[in-house]
């Protein structure tokens, strides 16, 4: 079990007020604390994505044996999705030099 899984989710009610939540950081050992858990978010670097998971798929692609062959898996048709979204939106360059221009 990762740092990120706990044993006993906690259960809360939609439609009351949360009774406890877990409070959970890396390299920590999760701790069940009373009440609701505060708001926040994470920020996550959108110059990573793309790329990152362009070369994820293509390694997968060439693991499993060509498109060819990964046509029943999943990965192929997650390749072809992040191809068609990258031409369809434009890629994370395009945007970046679209904003700070």
């Amino acid at each position: 079990m990762s740092n990120f899984e706990v044993a006993e989710p906690i259960l809360n009610s939609p439609f009351q007020e949360p009774q406890a939540h877990w409070w959970i950081l890396p390299g920590e050992t999760p701790e069940q604390r009373p009440g609701r858990r505060f708001a926040h978010y994470f920020y996550r670097d959108p110059r990573s994505g793309t790329k990152a998971c362009r070369h994820v798929i293509q390694e997968a692609t060439q693991l499993h044996g060509g498109l060819g062959m990964t046509e029943e898996m999943k990965v192929s048709h997650t390749f072809r999705r992040l191809t068609m979204i990258a031409q369809h939106f434009g890629e994370i360059d395009h945007h970046l030099e679209r904003f700070t221009a």
